[in-house]
């Protein structure tokens, strides 16, 4: 049967997902590699003409119906079914009028299939998606997390041919939920790249070793509730760290955008209070650092 690993990309409009994914390309082209990569660029699906589609129903659906595609191409592969690869193409040419090629490699062994998932995967429920799409079709697994400061965002997405508007890059950047593997332990198989290198050779020996790895239900332990007191105590921890945030960001946002990012703090605030009182994660109070509680955000 084909191997297949699911490679999310992290990160907002300008932080270079896109070069990377042309480089890569472009290098995968230049060996001779048992790396079969498929890119799937997400504008190409789902449309952002301002800030506010980002939370109408419209886009929620878009990326449901997307997932289901990527479901329904995880197990053309696996099955090695050249007719429903030719279907999911004539869908996609019908549906968006994409030319994408979906095509099996002819091989008498088993070939690796990389789907590159070229995305801001902003929110960590959006990347839970794909990882449960991972552990239930056992496929491997990868994060790649694009770490860029606003500022430097901005200027490499203003200087595109079609930049992405300016108040939906602030927007995804307050909204980033930072991958955490350290706290959020699927989110373990996490590469983080800064600047504009990246080592090729150590992404795809990576990508084959996380084909041949995979999560099954039975490797996820079972949550263990957090004591009120210990909850408690994180409350006040993550208050103190929304203070720290906005306070070492007063310099690179209008009062306006500030007022925005204080709000989503506060919502992630809530969602991290959430998973620890759900025994999702797990955290001593007691012993985490302020480095720890920052990587929370």
């Amino acid at each position: 049967m084909n191997k297949i690993c699911l490679s999310v990309l992290i990160g907002i409009p300008g932080a270079g997902k896109t070069s990377f994914c042309n480089n890569f390309q472009r290098y995968l082209e230049g060996k001779d590699s048992s790396v079969k990569l498929i890119h799937i660029c997400y504008d190409s699906f789902i449309k952002l003409e301002n800030a506010n589609d980002m939370d109408k129903g419209l886009f929620k659906s878009k990326r449901q119906l997307l997932l289901r595609f990527l479901e329904s191409l995880v197990e053309a592969i696996q099955k090695n079914d050249p007719f429903l690869m030719n279907q999911l193409s004539e869908a996609l040419k019908e549906e968006y009028g994409l030319d994408l090629p979906l095509q099996l490699e002819p091989t008498s062994g088993t070939q690796v299939y990389v789907l590159l998932l070229d995305d801001n995967m902003y929110y960590r429920s959006m990347r839970y998606e794909i990882f449960k799409l991972a552990r239930k079709h056992c496929t491997g697994y990868q994060q790649i997390y694009f770490e860029v400061p606003l500022l430097d965002a901005r200027v490499r997405n203003s200087q595109r041919t079609k930049p992405v508007p300016d108040g939906i890059v602030s927007q995804m950047w307050m909204k980033l939920e930072k991958p955490s593997p350290r706290f959020y332990t699927w989110e373990k198989n996490t590469t983080t790249l800064r600047g504009s290198s990246a080592n090729y050779d150590a992404i795809v020996s990576e990508l084959l070793r996380r084909s041949n790895e995979y999560e099954s239900v039975a490797d996820i332990p079972v949550p263990m509730k957090m004591e009120q007191s210990n909850i408690h105590k994180m409350d006040l921890l993550l208050r103190k760290t929304v203070g720290e945030i906005l306070r070492n960001n007063q310099l690179i946002l209008f009062s306006a955008e500030l007022k925005l990012l204080s709000n989503e703090l506060i919502i992630r605030k809530q969602k991290i209070l959430n998973d620890l009182k759900a025994g999702l994660i797990k955290i001593n109070p007691d012993e985490i650092t302020d480095e720890g509680m920052h990587s929370l955000f």
